[in-house]
């Protein structure tokens, strides 16, 4: 009998990172959700308040599409809710239930609709899903500093019009014969210049966007796109990101596209100093990422590397499919990068991050999403070679880079 999870559930390394928020939000204790302290919900989780009736951005922000479905679902599982075996369980069960959430939001009987789902979900698992449940769930321990998250890791965009590049004032950002990367804090200082122009100022995220890439452009051949998702929740901007290496080799088009999803692209965002600072930290890692494949590629006179081939079977064709794109040797190199940074601003110090890496200190997976999601991919085991290879990378970038300061 196939694997339900493995199959159904895991089916691209985008929902890796979906999965995280998703157990961050089970994890929590209701008490402690924004929900429960504006009186949206009771202790036990109840929704007291219909969406209709939200007023401010605030209350509406707590009660979310998957906040509704996690509250239920913390209800159905009662004292069970206190243990991480359950409450990933359900994680993946509201993975699975994600294009759901709009149909239960405002249904009467969304608790007993969510009831008999979950039942039906739990029906359906076999003694290898629940074995790969208490993985994940003794990789995460307690969880109780899982954090969320802000953006997806980059994924393929279409190409959009074309913009003639400056590749003549680019050519000085690399080194000759070797892999380098743009060091963050230059991406974040110049993303900063247009800090004043946009922070606790009323815009639409396209005005953001014109904003932060005229900055960019000073330096970097970068364009920003805007893309409207029914799946992003309000007020929300998830960040997607692609190198193309053909533009980048003929110069007839923009090398660098940065897409920012948001749930409606005239909604009047105004964005505070925290929002601002979590916003401007995903951008600047998606752009170091992709700068960093332009150098690979540079670097080898635009080759395209060989594909990995995960020794698993491709009947599993969405989770091989996520092997293959994690096991590629340019993203593991990226993602290491992605991953130095995020340690380093969760550990502060190269010594504390360094040690914890050597000993795989459970921390990592609430201080790295990046890091959690190759873990997941690979069964987290840490003799996997794809693994081996990713903290390898990962140690010797954190020696080269300088701690974060946001």
């Amino acid at each position: 009998m196939k694997s339900i999870l493995r199959e159904s559930f895991i089916s691209n390394a985008l929902n890796y990172v979906v999965l995280y928020k998703i157990i961050s939000r089970m994890i929590k204790p209701i008490k402690k959700t924004k929900a429960y302290e504006l009186g949206i919900v009771d202790e036990k989780g109840k929704i007291l308040r219909k969406s209709k009736t939200l007023k401010t951005k605030e209350e509406k922000d707590a009660l979310t599409r998957l906040d509704i479905f996690v509250f239920n679902l913390k209800r159905i599982l009662g004292p069970l809710g206190r243990s991480t075996l359950a409450n990933i369980a359900g994680a993946l069960f509201l993975l699975k239930e994600q294009d759901n959430y709009d149909i239960l939001k405002d249904n009467e009987n969304s608790f007993v609709l969510v009831e008999s789902r979950y039942s039906q979900f739990l029906e359906s698992l076999n003694n290898e899903d629940y074995i790969f449940i208490e993985e994940i769930s003794n990789a995460i321990g307690d969880g109780s500093k899982l954090g969320g998250l802000v953006g997806d890791p980059p994924v393929d965009l279409k190409k959009k019009k074309k913009k003639k590049k400056k590749k003549d004032e680019e050519e000085s950002i690399f080194v000759e014969g070797k892999t380098h990367e743009i060091p963050r804090r230059n991406i974040k200082s110049l993303i900063g210049k247009s800090k004043s122009k946009i922070v606790n100022k009323n815009m639409t995220i396209r005005a953001i966007a014109n904003e932060i890439e005229k900055t960019l452009r000073r330096k970097y051949d970068v364009e920003i796109t805007i893309e409207k998702s029914s799946k992003i929740a309000s007020g929300s901007i998830v960040i997607n990101a692609y190198y193309d290496p053909e533009n980048d080799k003929t110069g007839d088009d923009v090398a660098v596209q940065i897409e920012l999803k948001v749930s409606d692209p005239e909604v009047l965002l105004n964005l505070d100093n925290d929002m601002w600072t979590k916003f401007s930290n995903e951008l600047t890692d998606a752009i170091q990422h992709e700068y960093l494949h332009m150098s690979q590629y540079r670097n080898r006179g635009y080759v395209k590397t060989s594909e990995y081939k995960p020794k698993i079977s491709k009947e599993l064709k969405d989770f091989y499919s996520s092997r293959v794109y994690l096991g590629n040797s340019d993203e593991i190199e990226a993602y290491a990068l992605n991953i130095s940074s995020e340690l380093l601003n969760k550990y502060r110090t190269k010594q504390k991050a360094i040690a914890n890496v050597k000993r795989l200190d459970k921390s990592l997976f609430t201080a790295s999403p990046n890091l959690f999601a190759y873990f997941m991919a690979f069964n987290f085991d840490s003799r996997h070679p794809v693994i081996r290879k990713l903290l390898k990378k990962v140690l010797l970038y954190i020696e080269s880079q300088r701690p974060s300061r946001n």
